[in-house]
């Protein structure tokens, strides 16, 4: 049973190895390399980067909140001691602090303010003991303890002042690199179609050269084999013999040649695509020669209107513009207009510090 547990398992592990061969069309070797190639990835990747920074920079244009819990609590209970006439006073003290404050903004875009609803909620209690005694006076202790509720609600305005539009700025930026990625992302395709297709034809050549060489083989063994019978017939002499055994020695040559550059040029195209260098590759197409006629100004005026550097260069323009904006707005004189507005209430019970608020 042993023995044959072992033979399946060399039987079948081989066959579970083996790599896959795959022949394909231009067409699908370009579909291919947008799926699976690693420049594909890239270009997907930062198109979705540029995408997601304008989606916050529309985000920051939206309303907002933000809670912010500034002790969760705040807890300190000391002890200290005090020397006094009639002797020594011991003070102890306890406190439990919390506080919390939820805003509500409203970026303001043409001007670069803010509006902000802030309602906060504090809760404070202190407990504290004083012991006072000493040689003549028999020891006594006061005792207090309270607790404070603090609500308020406040509207608050923030306007820069002396500066730039920083929030409109930084708007302007994402639109623009989004917009200089799509091109770069437009022509990086191009760039992958035209080179899948120069590997795809380079690949195609190969396999064609290493087929001719190959026949080239076959036709020098076949012509080496029928001298050799001439030559033992004594129909031919022996220094033809001699040369054709040279040529079938350089037809090997060049097929083994062929055959380095072919398996170099498969490597090469499959790691362009994206597919396991494991794999075989084979390529087919029919090749069919149609000319077309361009003159020279049709040719400049398509590249004029066409060409995505000329808009990425104007967009980059743009860009170092807003840039200098905002570094020459740091050696400027900058104020803040801050205007804000509430009400607030303290009490001793937490349902009375809402009541008339």
């Amino acid at each position: 049973m042993r023995k044959t547990f072992f033979l399946l398992v060399l039987m079948i592990v081989p066959v579970a190895g083996r790599a896959q061969t795959r022949v394909l069309t231009l067409d699908e070797s370009i579909n291919i390399a947008f799926s699976k190639s690693y420049d594909a990835a890239r270009l997907e990747q930062t198109l979705i980067n540029s995408q997601m920074n304008l989606r916050a920079a529309d985000a920051s244009l939206k309303s907002s909140g933000e809670l912010v819990f500034n002790s969760l609590p705040n807890f300190k209970d000391g002890e200290r001691q005090r020397e006094s006439e009639t002797g020594f006073t011991f003070e102890r003290e306890r406190f439990v602090d919390f506080q919390a404050q939820l805003f509500v903004n409203q970026p303001i875009r043409f001007s670069d303010g803010t509006f902000s609803l802030v309602a906060s909620f504090d809760r404070f209690q202190n407990f504290s003991t004083v012991e006072i005694g000493g040689p003549e006076i028999p020891g006594q202790e006061i005792s207090q303890d309270f607790t404070n509720y603090s609500p308020q609600l406040s509207l608050q305005f923030r306007q820069p002042l002396f500066t730039i539009n920083r929030l409109q700025t930084n708007h302007r930026k994402a639109k623009l690199n989004l917009e200089n990625t799509e091109q770069v992302y437009s022509r990086s395709q191009l760039d992958i179609v035209y080179n899948v297709t120069a590997n795809f034809f380079g690949l195609f050549r190969s396999q064609k050269q290493y087929e001719i060489d190959s026949d080239n083989v076959k036709q020098a063994e076949e012509a080496y084999r029928l001298a050799n019978l001439k030559q033992q017939a004594g129909l031919l002499p022996e220094v033809e013999v001699l040369r054709l055994q040279v040529d079938l020695a350089n037809a090997r040559n060049s097929a083994a040649a062929s055959q380095a550059a072919l398996a170099e040029r498969e490597d090469q195209f499959k790691l362009l695509i994206g597919i396991p260098v494991e794999d075989s590759v084979e390529v087919m197409t029919e090749l069919s020669y149609q000319p077309v006629t361009v003159s020279i100004e049709k040719a400049m005026g398509e590249a004029l209107n066409r060409r995505t550097e000329l808009q990425s260069d104007e967009i980059d323009v743009e860009l170092s513009q807003l840039s200098v904006r905002e570094t020459d707005a740091q050696t400027q004189v900058r104020g803040d207009l801050f205007l804000t507005y509430g009400i607030f209430k303290r009490d001793e019970n937490f349902s009375d510090a809402f009541r008339d608020f």
